[in-house]
């Protein structure tokens, strides 16, 4: 449980930050929801410290459903496993931004995070926010 509350304190302030530029009406295909992906270690080294934040990703987005969503949209984290590979979490990253993501949440790992940012993130101007990299590259 403490990991999770941790958690709760990087992932809350990042996943508000994300949601900042979302329109108050529906998008431009149609959508009533804001969908911000998420790339998180479930399976690989760090995944003591992604599941966690995983699950602090899930609470957020159920009580900002709960409190209304984003601009009475409904927010939708969509969170795939990088088994804490930064090949994978870039080729994760483009398949969330072809799906239409808002944003990204994550990668945990700063190298990982600085991957998907300069390969994905940047060149498709998608907003990322990686609240445990520490990395001052970052």
């Amino acid at each position: 449980m403490l990991k999770i509350k941790k958690s709760l304190i990087l992932v809350i302030p990042c996943i508000l930050a994300l949601t900042v530029g979302c329109s108050s009406d529906t998008d431009e295909n149609g959508d009533t929801k804001v969908v911000i992906g998420g790339l998180v270690d479930l399976t690989g080294d760090l995944a003591s410290i992604g599941q966690p934040f995983e699950q602090a990703m899930r609470l957020a987005e159920l009580e900002i459903n709960a409190a209304g969503g984003i601009h009475g949209l409904e927010l939708t984290i969509d969170a795939r496993d990088t088994q804490l590979s930064a090949e994978r979490a870039v080729e994760l990253a483009g398949e969330l931004v072809a799906s239409g993501v808002k944003a990204i949440a994550g990668e945990i790992a700063s190298g990982i995070s600085m991957a998907v940012a300069t390969e994905v993130s940047k060149p498709n101007k998608i907003l990322q926010c990686a609240g445990s990299s520490t990395s001052p590259a970052i």
